[in-house]
């Protein structure tokens, strides 16, 4: 039996894993299979966090710099497109994926242009409302998370995972968008800030909480369903449903035919190094 924690190979019928301490019964499995569902959605949302961060303060920065010299709806529109490029690539690369990167790049590309199109005369038709800026931004980021979060049903070549995945980005992005700007709207109404550094850092929390909110939901349903797979302890290879090849275990996609591989195998039997072999071996002291 392997450990469910660190893999380490045990003997059958032993309470305790002799590598990290972890009890070895279903629970611990279960414990253990929580926690990495998290730990996806956990680091999604950082990734997701960094690139929105960044996002706006570049955004912001252009957008000063040309707002004078051109029509406000294509100032807003060429900011939510920026703004989209970054939101919408962050999933790409945290997998190191240069597609999804691009896919999901050009889709947030188009959602922010129409959401940061939208965004101004929303602000003008909610004028008389006391939270028409957290509206408007909630209804801009909502149609740009939509459109991210169809990316990776459209790498499973799913319409009913792109649509959930929809869904869930729409969900995200408004309440981040919501939520970002309440919090840019109470900083500046609660605190005089005179130091650039201190408003950059303003404006890039507000975006990051975009980003973590939006690929927050996306790694709620890309995690429990659009990427899910069914395990299955004893394969030597990962056979294509649609043309029956027969792919390396480590593949998630067919290698003839792209269609996604619906089993996933154990991780112990993914690794092929034990981590034995990877301590450096030391000079041997006379």
């Amino acid at each position: 039996m392997y450990c469910p924690s660190c893999e380490n190979y045990m003997d059958e019928g032993l309470k305790y894993c002799g590598r990290c301490g972890m009890f070895l019964n279903k629970r611990s499995e279960q414990i253990v299979h929580l926690s990495n569902n998290f730990a996806w959605m956990w680091r999604r949302s950082w990734a997701g966090f960094a690139a929105a961060f960044i996002g706006w303060i570049i955004a912001l920065g252009i957008s000063r710099m040309i707002g004078g010299n051109i029509n406000p709806f294509l100032n807003s529109m060429f900011s939510g497109m920026i703004c989209g490029v970054y939101l919408g690539t962050a999933g790409g690369i945290f997998e190191e994926s240069a597609y999804k990167a691009f896919l999901g790049g050009m889709l947030g590309t188009i959602g922010g242009a129409v959401g940061g199109f939208l965004n101004i005369p929303l602000i003008h038709a909610l004028s008389g409302f006391n939270y028409s800026f957290p509206v408007s931004f909630l209804v801009t980021w909502g149609i740009a998370g939509m459109l991210i979060g169809s990316a990776s049903g459209i790498v499973e070549r799913s319409l009913k995972k792109a649509l959930y995945g929809s869904l869930f980005g729409l969900a995200g992005g408004a309440l981040g968008g919501f939520l970002g700007s309440l919090f840019y709207a109470s900083v500046a109404a609660d605190f005089n800030i005179e130091s650039w550094v201190a408003k950059r850092a303003v404006e890039g929390i507000s975006g990051g909480i975009v980003g973590a909110m939006l690929w927050f939901f996306i790694g709620i349903i890309e995690k429990l369903y659009i990427f899910n797979r069914k395990e299955v302890p004893n394969i030597d290879s990962k056979v294509c449903d649609r043309c029956k090849t027969h792919n390396s275990l480590r593949f998630w996609y067919c290698s003839n035919c792209g269609y996604p591989l619906q089993t996933a195998a154990p991780r112990q039997k993914i690794y092929t190094v034990s981590y034995t072999h990877l301590t450096l071996p030391t000079k041997r002291i006379v």
